[in-house]
């Protein structure tokens, strides 16, 4: 006698592997997302670091510059716009790397349903961000705070 076996369920076994693969299709979901944030967060760090060097390397040369210039009589005008430029150009850089990195997290937050992360990059970006601005705050309008 043959005997048939029968599901116990009353989906069809095409529905059934589709449910499994949907629990899989979340998980790696949520990995691809995890992996996306820390490439963004790897990409924010560099941009920090670069912005980073060009805003202290242009506080070097604008501070520099009015030293010697005090000391000798030769103008530091060249040196300080130098140092301007690279303040400038370091603070527009991490200014614009956080703002790609929160819409690029956000966007894919939004895509996914999950949180959007608060990460220790992020964190340290805004710091550096507003002490940049501090400084560049300092030398307009002459504070003496650096």
């Amino acid at each position: 006698m043959d005997t048939v076996q029968h599901s116990t369920s009353h989906q069809p076994e095409g529905e059934r592997r589709q449910g499994k693969s949907k629990k899989k299709l979340s998980r790696r979901t949520s990995l691809a997302f995890e992996r996306s944030v820390a490439a963004s967060d790897r990409t924010l760090m560099a941009s920090l670091r670069t912005a980073l060097s060009m805003i202290s390397f242009g506080f070097a040369i604008f501070e520099g510059s009015t030293f010697l210039a005090q000391a000798e009589e030769w103008s530091a005008a060249g040196p300080q716009r130098l140092g301007w430029a690279l303040v400038l150009g370091g603070t527009l850089l991490l200014f614009i790397s956080l703002w790609e990195h929160v819409r690029y997290v956000r966007n894919l937050s939004y895509r996914t349903g999950n949180e959007m992360p608060v990460s220790g990059a992020l964190v340290s970006a805004v710091i550096f961000l507003l002490l940049a601005l501090l400084v560049i705050i300092n030398w307009i309008f002459k504070l003496g705070i650096f």
